[in-house]
């Protein structure tokens, strides 16, 4: 077709289908309507900004969702050159090539810090039984796809065991809180969105500290990270060891 008009376009669409032996066919039981929100939230985590999606129909063959953008999609014009390569392809196009990389139980880092919405649709896939294929219909008529099984399923499910790291560190500033179960939080500086840390303390040994709100402090922790597969930190915490030795001036 863009033999003869470099402009014309075909409907661009998100093909979702739903595989199980819960799937019902082209009825959608109230319980799977979560599956509309992770959709959303995956697509949106993928993209460099947020891609309202509208259901435009539902198909027999297993449960089949065919998704479009809620906004006006318009194709975008390069130097005179047509790019067919709008925000919902692009973020398409990004989901199934983590699809990809989780059927082939690959390096996802990559996308570590966008993978959020699609790791809690895959969670909603494996509590209804279901797997999942993808396929884009792009506005040049182009096609990509890619399944989601069981194999994928569960390696995106590894992918948020943690292991725990721990090293020795230095923290400095000032005391904001104080709390008789043993935590004390200390500000590293004046500014409102300063970096504090939650110093556990054993509860005897906080009494003998005779800290006081304000007061400034150099101490040697304990650091302890919650890790996951994909270098992201889940949890972090300090212990106090000792004094550091000479506390920072007051500013």
């Amino acid at each position: 077709m863009q033999a003869f008009d470099d402009r014309a376009t075909l409907a661009e669409e998100f093909v979702v289908r739903l595989v199980g032996k819960t799937s019902p066919g082209a009825a959608l039981p109230m319980e799977w309507g979560k599956l509309f929100k992770v959709i959303q939230a995956a697509v949106d985590d993928l993209s460099d900004s947020p891609v309202p999606l509208q259901l435009t129909g539902m198909s027999r063959g297993s449960t089949v969702l065919h998704l479009r953008s809620a906004a006006d999609v318009e194709v975008p014009d390069v130097a005179g050159l047509r790019v067919h390569e709008t925000a919902l392809a692009s973020a398409v196009r990004a989901l199934l090539r983590v699809v990809d990389g989780a059927e082939s139980e690959g390096d996802l880092k990559p996308w570590a810090d966008k993978l959020d919405g699609f790791e809690r649709f895959a969670v909603s896939l494996s509590e209804l039984k279901l797997t999942a294929g993808f396929k884009l219909l792009g506005s040049s008529g182009a096609v990509r796809s890619a399944q989601l099984t069981g194999r994928g399923l569960k390696y995106l499910g590894g992918l948020s065991d943690t292991q725990e790291k721990t090293r020795g560190r230095t923290v400095s500033g000032r005391v904001t809180e104080l709390k008789s179960s043993g935590h004390v939080k200390v500000k590293a500086g004046v500014a409102r969105n300063s970096t504090a840390y939650d110093v556990v303390f054993e509860p005897s040994r906080l009494s003998e500290m005779g800290l006081t709100l304000g007061k400034s402090v150099s101490w040697r922790v304990e650091e302890r990270v919650s890790v996951d597969r994909l270098g992201r930190i889940s949890d972090t915490s300090w212990t106090f060891i000792e004094e550091a030795g000479d506390t920072p001036s007051a500013l």
